[in-house]
């Protein structure tokens, strides 16, 4: 009767090794086609928002006896719905319009999330409530930040009713903290 020989542990590394190898380099080229997905996929968000408020932008300008202006224009409520379906990763690209040197495009980005509503726009609107120059952009998040649930941003709203140093902001927070008291 012959006996089999046990293979020795030495023998079965090698093989072992290249089978690990070999998954491994499988497993990280689906890891890598995943993050090139989901890259592309944000790009491709962010390319889409940033067409939104170009062309949101534009439709108000004009030339009006030869001075050219610009009066607001809500956005179209198809680039709402479009930036509504990108839910949260709309919020890190409307996010960076909030530090643009134009007013305007600040005051659009205050209002797209505005209009995301949630938690999600807490903390953006927050620090355009607190940071930002002007005065009618803070007014213009304090009444946004009210899509957000109101017992997280009432202490945000009572803060700028007594810290901003603009009295029109500090009246506008206080007519919203009023106006919640009554509807309560």
């Amino acid at each position: 009767m012959r006996t089999k020989a046990i293979p020795k542990i030495s023998d079965l590394l090698v093989p072992l090794l290249l089978v690990l190898f070999t998954c491994g380099s499988a497993v990280s080229k689906d890891s890598q086609q995943i993050a090139g997905s989901q890259a592309t996929a944000k790009d491709a968000v962010s390319k889409s928002i940033e067409r939104i408020i170009r062309e949101t932008l534009k439709e108000g300008e004009g030339v009006v006896n030869g001075v050219r202006v610009w009066r607001r224009v809500p956005p179209a409520k198809k680039n709402v719905e479009e930036i509504r379906r990108y839910g949260d990763e709309a919020v890190a690209v409307l996010t960076n319009h909030l530090s643009a040197e134009s007013d305007r495009e600040r005051a659009l980005a205050v209002e797209f999330l505005g209009l995301l509503g949630g938690r999600r726009i807490i903390s953006p609107l927050q620090r355009v409530i607190q940071d930002d120059n002007s005065p009618t952009i803070r007014i213009l998040a304090l009444r946004w930040i009210t899509q957000a649930p109101f017992n997280l941003v009432s202490p945000i709203i009572r803060e700028a009713a007594i810290r901003d140093l603009d009295e029109q902001v500090r009246k506008e927070a206080q007519d919203i903290l009023r106006l919640s008291r009554q509807n309560d």
